[in-house]
């Protein structure tokens, strides 16, 4: 299969997580662009969420919404890193203060155009 080039975009928000009253006050939100090298956009999402998020990529982790597009969740801790089963324990439990993240995100497959095909 050819390697097709895809530029994905995703506006990042983190919230304050609360396993009794749900999500809380957001405390972060960032962008990150990037081009991705891959076989299908499939493959390309993988590769931004392990490369670009830093995210064990985990299928369940992903809703389709028609507003938003593709969101993609984790529960990270202080540091923005995804938390650990242990650590989602300890924050069931109360003892343990973790985060909702929650990545928009948009796939576009780069085509390069023949300029000399392109009518002035």
């Amino acid at each position: 299969m050819k390697t097709k080039t895809f530029f994905i975009s995703s506006c990042n928000s983190v919230f304050i997580a609360d396993y009794k009253d749900g999500d809380g006050d957001m405390v972060s939100e960032y962008n990150i662009k990037a081009k991705i090298s891959a076989d299908s956009a499939e493959s390309a999402l993988m590769l931004f969420i392990e490369k670009q998020l830093y995210f064990n990529f985990c299928k369940e982790n992903i809703n389709i919404d028609d507003t938003c597009g593709i969101v993609y969740s984790a529960l990270v801790d202080d540091e923005n890193y995804e938390a650990s089963k242990e650590e989602i324990k300890k924050w069931q439990k109360g003892a343990l203060r973790l985060y909702s993240h929650y990545s928009n995100i948009k796939i576009h497959e780069l085509v390069e155009v023949d300029t000399l095909k392109i009518a002035l």
